[in-house]
């Protein structure tokens, strides 16, 4: 692949990306733990006895949701630094979104 068409597909790999990562940032707030948590297949690693730096993500990312900053650490000490992370990456998601949606606009008018 050359590079022209390297970074146009990279674009739309990051927007798929970053649309799938605010629907996973936008869960806590619209669904209840314990429906979310039905979903959630258990951790293979778990079922085996060990653990992943993974565990116990999901429990943290409902705490941050609610702000319970300690709470999340405690379930996952990657947890802030991720969702920080994801919460960076959702506002330029958004803002790159919005100004193509903008100058999208204002050719239609044109």
């Amino acid at each position: 692949m050359r590079s022209a068409e390297l970074v146009p597909a990279l674009r739309v790999v990051w927007r798929i990306l970053s649309f799938g990562t605010a629907v996973l940032l936008l869960l806590p707030f619209a669904i209840p733990p314990a429906t979310l948590s039905s979903w959630v297949p258990p951790c293979e690693w778990q079922l085996q006895g060990r653990s992943c730096s993974l565990c116990g993500m999901t429990t943290a990312f409902y705490l941050l949701s609610v702000g319970d900053v300690p709470g999340a650490l405690a379930a996952n000490s990657l947890s802030l630094g991720l969702y920080v992370c994801l919460v960076v990456n959702l506002a330029i998601w958004s803002g790159v979104t919005l100004i193509a949606l903008k100058r999208k606009g204002t050719h239609a008018i044109r």
